[in-house]
């Protein structure tokens, strides 16, 4: 089980704060463990297309176990762009886990966060 514990929302210029539990069986065979946040936009219903407002703290499997809550923090610069869906244009942030596990699938995690004014 991941369980994502952090705020659903946050201002902009301001930081998001959390943290990330994870069980041990997620954790076999783990090369990476990574916890992110990142933009998506979308123009016209069509496909995504990643912004360049994207963050991530990388931990190893081994801190993970030793640790078990994964802390992390990210600063929302001012200018990042607010969370917002209209007739052609959707902007939307993901808070994620992602797991990579060697030669097994890989395991994810997500949330959605309303960054506001």
């Amino acid at each position: 089980m991941i369980k994502i514990n952090a705020p659903t929302s946050v201002n902009r210029d301001s930081e998001l704060k959390g943290v990330v539990e994870i069980d041990e069986k997620e954790l076999k065979g783990a090369r990476l463990v990574e916890v992110k946040l990142c933009n998506e936009i979308t123009y016209g219903g069509e496909k995504k297309n990643y912004s360049c407002w994207e963050m991530g703290k990388k931990f190893s499997p081994r801190d993970a176990r030793n640790l078990f809550e994964l802390p992390f923090e990210f600063h929302v610069d001012g200018e990042a762009p607010i969370t917002y869906k209209g007739k052609q244009l959707v902007s939307r942030w993901k808070l994620g886990v992602f797991i990579d596990v060697i030669g097994g699938r890989d395991v994810w995690k997500k949330m959605d966060v309303l960054v506001l004014r």
